[in-house]
């Protein structure tokens, strides 16, 4: 049986253990993030992100969530290092999943649009994680697997400049509130001397 919490109308041929999301799922006993694809129902671009139901070491079924994109899109654009600063979400080929342009969903390569940091590629899948600050065009550039099972990457893009103000704002923040503080504990401190001679000098 299919039950799905949307209540959708699905063809009356329709399979879902025919679909690459149930086919992906199946047997396998970690969480499974699908390649995104149009929903059959929908006709929305969405990922699927499923777990095999598994009982006495026997696969019974899957059970999932459908992402749409759009919705993944807005909360990706979000975050952001600066002001300008653009997020994506990558496949394991460099195509965009998310991107405020929806002609550029799963048709072009982050890396044929930043060919600055195409060297770093195969650098993100060894190392996880990585950030560099030094190149060409003034952008800096982080990016860190999200899935290894799906090799989805997650990269934010801005100018260099722009990073650079925010950390000396940050420092001089940070300086600010330490002297700050050092001169409010030097009147505690003379306060509580005070206190304490006081006494004495009175005796």
């Amino acid at each position: 049986f299919f039950y799905t919490s949307t209540h959708l109308d699905h063809a009356a041929d329709y399979d879902q253990t025919q679909r690459s999301w149930y086919k992906q799922s199946a047997g396998n006993d970690g969480i499974t993030i699908t390649d995104p694809y149009v929903d059959s129902t929908t006709k929305e671009l969405v990922t699927t992100v499923a777990h095999a139901v598994i009982i006495n070491n026997k696969s019974k079924g899957v059970v999932g969530i459908d992402i749409g994109l759009s919705e993944l899109t807005k909360m990706i654009s979000e975050i952001k290092l600066t002001e300008s600063g653009k997020s994506f979400l990558l496949d394991k080929n460099g195509r965009y999943i998310t991107n405020d342009d929806n002609s550029k969903i799963l048709n072009t390569n982050f890396f044929n649009d930043y060919k600055d940091f195409y060297l770093y590629k195969e650098k993100i899948a060894i190392d996880k994680a990585f950030f560099e600050t030094k190149s060409k065009n003034g952008l800096y550039f982080s990016a860190r697997t999200v899935s290894e099972e799906s090799g989805w990457m997650f990269v934010t893009v801005g100018p260099i400049k722009e990073l650079i103000g925010k950390l000396i704002t940050d420092l001089i923040v940070i300086i600010v509130v330490a002297i700050f503080s050092i001169i409010i504990g030097c009147v505690i401190s003379i306060f509580v001397a005070t206190q304490i001679v006081k006494p004495i000098k009175t005796g």
